[in-house]
């Protein structure tokens, strides 16, 4: 089955727009900044730019464990969605070494079987990190 390339610009299109109106009530939301990065997936300058303010506002140097992580994480998706590979790939390997709490607590065994990361299988650099031991610095 084909997805529906021109329900998902409008649903994402709506969501970006409702996303709009949440920042005017929260500016320094950066869970309204992730998802708007997402939901901006056509428009990647756009997608980038919001996941990069979103994780200026929560660094891992500010929140070590879970909302630090998850700006990092949130960003790699948007760059794996723009395809810009070598970024996400970067993304990856840092939060392969650091803490992390839910969704961003990734791991070599989880990027064997997640279907989002199919993009990258064939990446030499990809292929590299799944044969890594890596280590978490704490």
């Amino acid at each position: 089955m084909r997805p529906d390339v021109g329900s998902s610009k409008k649903y994402a299109a709506r969501g970006v727009e409702s996303l709009l109106k949440e920042s005017i009530n929260s500016p320094v939301d950066f869970h309204i900044l992730q998802s708007r990065g997402l939901a901006y997936a056509g428009e990647c300058e756009k997608a980038i730019e919001a996941g990069k303010k979103a994780l200026l506002l929560v660094p891992v140097s500010r929140d070590v464990f879970k909302d630090g992580p998850l700006s990092e994480f949130y960003l790699g998706r948007i760059y794996m969605i723009c395809e810009q590979y070598d970024e996400c790939l970067d993304k990856i390997e840092y939060l392969l070494t650091i803490p992390a709490a839910d969704e961003a607590n990734i791991s070599v065994e989880l990027l064997n079987v997640d279907a989002f990361h199919d993009k990258l299988r064939k990446l030499p650099r990809f292929q590299k990190i799944l044969k890594t031991e890596y280590k978490t610095v704490y």
